[in-house]
C-alpha cells in the first residue's frame, strides 16, 4: 500500500536521523580511543612532574640532615651534655667571665630522632666580654641555641649578673662520639668580635633609648649678591648710568649700557637702563632690576622668542 505524503516525509526524516546517529557512533569508536590515550598521557605527565618534585624535596631534606648531623652533638647523650657542659665553662673563662656556673637542666627528646639537653650558665661579665662569649657561642658549629638572656647589674655597678639559658642538640645518627664539632657551618658578619664589641659594649644598655641628633646642617654660602642695590639712575652727559652699590663694602658700580660686573659669584652684563629700571643679562637669560631692589630681587623677563 503506498504511503501518505505526510508518512513519506515522515519515514525520510527518521532515515536521516538514524543515519546521522550512526555516524556519531562511528565517530565516537574512531576518535574516542585517541582522546582518552591523550588525557591518560597528560595525567602521567602531571604525575611524573610531580614525583620529580617529590625527589627533589627529599634530596633537599636529606642534603639538610647531613649538615645537620655534621652540627649536631655526639650520639651519646652523656658524652654530649658533659663536652658541651665544657665547653660553655671554657669558653666563659677565656673571654673573662667571674664566677661562672654552669649546669645541665632536664631536656627534651624527639622519639629516636634527637635529645635536646639543655642548661643554665650564670655569671658576672661586662657588655664586652658578653659580646665576646656570645661571638664564640653563634660562631661555633653546633645546633644550638639561646633560650634566654637575662642582664642585671651588679652591686658594685662594675659588671652585669648573667644568666644564659641554652639549648644543644643531639641526633641519634650523629657519626660522633667523643667530640664536639669543629668548623663552623656559617661564618658570622664580621669574624672578630672586637667589631661587634666596639658597638655593642659603647651603649648604656639600661638608659631609654634615644634617637641621635641629626648633625647640623651646613650654613648656607654667603650671598653677597643680596647685598648689592641698584641705588640710582642717572644721566651723565647724555648717556644713562645706572649705579650699583654694595652695602658690605660700601663699593658703588657706576654702569653704562654693555658693561660687565661682579658680585661674589654673581656675574652680569647691563643690557639697558630704563627710568627706574635696568635690564641686566646673567647665564644668556634677562633679569629686570627694579630700582631699590637687590640682584637676587631682579625678575626674570620672558625669552625673546
Amino acid at each position: 500500500m503506498a504511503l501518505k505524503k505526510r508518512e513519506r516525509y515522515l519515514a525520510i526524516a527518521t532515515a536521516v536521523l538514524l543515519v546521522l546517529a550512526a555516524g556519531r557512533m562511528a565517530l565516537s569508536t574512531w576518535t574516542g580511543p585517541a582522546d582518552g590515550k591523550e588525557a591518560l598521557r597528560g595525567e602521567l605527565k602531571r604525575e611524573i612532574e610531580r614525583k620529580e618534585k617529590q625527589i627533589d624535596r627529599g634530596r633537599e631534606a636529606e642534603a639538610r640532615l647531613e649538615q645537620w648531623r655534621r652540627q649536631s652533638l655526639p650520639s651519646d647523650r652523656e658524652a654530649a651534655r658533659s663536652l658541651y657542659q665544657n665547653w660553655l665553662l671554657a669558653s666563659a673563662t677565656s673571654v673573662g667571665f667571674d664566677g661562672t656556673k654552669v649546669e645541665a637542666t632536664l631536656g627534651r627528646q624527639r622519639g629516636d630522632v634527637f635529645h635536646a639537653l639543655r642548661f643554665n650558665l650564670q655569671a658576672q661579665a661586662t657588655l664586652e666580654e658578653l659580646t665576646h662569649f656570645l661571638h664564640k657561642f653563634y660562631s661555633a658549629a653546633f645546633l644550638h641555641q639561646i633560650l634566654s638572656l637575662g642582664l642585671l647589674p651588679s652591686d658594685d655597678g662594675k659588671k652585669l649578673n648573667v644568666q644564659l639559658s641554652m639549648e644543644a642538640l643531639s641526633l641519634t645518627t650523629a657519626d660522633r662520639g667523643d667530640r664536639l664539632p669543629e668548623k663552623p657551618s656559617q661564618p658570622l658578619l664580621a669574624a672578630d668580635a672586637s667589631d661587634y664589641a666596639k658597638k655593642i659594649a659603647g651603649r648604656n644598655i639600661f638608659a631609654p633609648y634615644r634617637k641621635p641628633d641629626p648633625p647640623p646642617a651646613d650654613p648656607p654660602p654667603f650671598d653677597v649678591a643680596r647685598y648689592v642695590y641698584l641705588t640710582a639712575v642717572v644721566t651723565v652727559g647724555d648717556k644713562p648710568q645706572a649705579w650699583i652699590v654694595n652695602r658690605i663694602s660700601g663699593n658703588c658700580l657706576k654702569l653704562r649700557e654693555g658693561d660687565e660686573f661682579k658680585a661674589g659669584d654673581y656675574r652680569g652684563k647691563l643690557i639697558r637702563i630704563g627710568r627706574r629700571e635696568a635690564e641686566i643679562e646673567v647665564d644668556d637669560r634677562r633679569w629686570l632690576l627694579p630700582l631699590g631692589d637687590n640682584l637676587r630681587q631682579a625678575v626674570k623677563l620672558p625669552d625673546a622668542t
